[in-house]
């Protein structure tokens, strides 16, 4: 048995060797960097539209600090006037009261010297009774 180079053999596996290669770049290998192609370009896009959405809300996180920082800003400016009218208010009723009182005061101190005088005036009118009744008592004695 010899072994020997057949030509038309060769030429034969090399013909089905090309028309493989063919068939496989248009059947498998083009259709699959094709594929691979379109995926690569949605990965670049996902990934852009996640910048963009990182942005946004990177925006939409500083509107909120705003209003919030600004809502703040107000909700202090609100407490500082509630607090100055109810100061005012609490002033003003202090201020009543204290007149109110006052006047209550010079009342009472009008009506003590009034009985104090009534006092000294019924003291007066029966002195003269209480002499008798201290006499009285001292004789006894």
């Amino acid at each position: 048995m010899e072994i020997s180079v057949n030509g038309n053999l060769m030429i034969l596996v090399f013909c089905c060797f090309v028309l493989l290669l063919f068939f496989l770049n248009q059947w498998l290998y083009k259709p699959l960097l094709a594929f691979m192609n379109k995926r690569d370009e949605m990965i670049k896009k996902d990934l852009q539209n996640t910048q963009g959405n990182l942005q946004e809300i990177t925006k939409i996180q500083d509107e909120i600090n705003t209003i919030i920082g600004n809502a703040q800003k107000e909700a202090k400016e609100i407490i500082e006037q509630a607090t100055a009218r109810e100061k005012k208010l609490m002033e003003e009723k202090l201020a009543e009261k204290k007149a109110e009182l006052d006047s209550k005061l010079l009342a009472f101190r009008e009506d003590l010297v009034r009985q104090q005088k009534e006092l000294k005036d019924d003291l007066g009118t029966h002195i003269d009774e209480f002499k008798q009744s201290i006499r009285k008592k001292l004789e006894q004695a």
